[in-house]
Order: C-alpha cells, then sequence, then structure tokens
C-alpha cells in the first residue's frame, strides 16, 4: 500500500503508516482528532 500512495522504497509495514501521515499533512488534517469533531461511538 506504501508503495501505491508514492513511497518507492517501501518495504516494512511502518512505510503505510508514514504515507498516511503524508497524505494527512498534505490534506490540512494532520492536527484534527476525533474528539475535536464531537464523534462518539454509540452503544
Amino acid at each position: 500500500m506504501a508503495k501505491a500512495m508514492g513511497i518507492k522504497d517501501a518495504d516494512e509495514p511502518e512505510d503505510f503508516i508514514a504515507a498516511l501521515m503524508d497524505l494527512q499533512k498534505a490534506c490540512g488534517v494532520d492536527d484534527l482528532r476525533m474528539s475535536d469533531m464531537e464523534l462518539r461511538w454509540m452503544n
């Protein structure tokens, strides 16, 4: 998945997490949290 997201030399599972974090930053949502949006889990 990380390679598909543009990390050419990806070979570790952590590379996918890094790619997701890069995508969040590029979209300007890297500082948002679910709690900021007052989302609650349904019981």
